[in-house]
């Protein structure tokens, strides 16, 4: 549990540099609670986005699954970001 809460602390420090307070960063998980829901939302928007794209052949079928391959990365990078800020608490 200390090693998730190092790791956390430096995660969130390297995120959001907000103020400082005794010679140590306050973080600000709401900020960072936005972040991560606005990609997630991003990483959810892209799929459909790359689909309608391919169906119109705009883009080919290799270009669309490297668009769903990155958009799911987006999602998961905000998953894990919602998940250090504490959220799930």
């Amino acid at each position: 549990m200390l090693y998730y809460r190092k790791l956390q602390s430096r995660f969130v420090l390297f995120l959001s540099r907000s103020s400082l307070r005794d010679g140590r960063w306050l973080v600000s998980f709401e900020i960072m609670q936005t972040v991560a829901r606005i990609l997630q939302f991003a990483g959810l928007t892209i799929p459909p986005l790359a689909m309608i794209a391919q169906l119109g052949n705009h883009i080919s079928a290799g270009k669309m699954l490297q668009f769903l391959l990155v958009s799911v990365g987006i999602f998961l990078l905000g998953y894990t970001m919602q998940r250090f800020s504490g959220a799930g608490k």
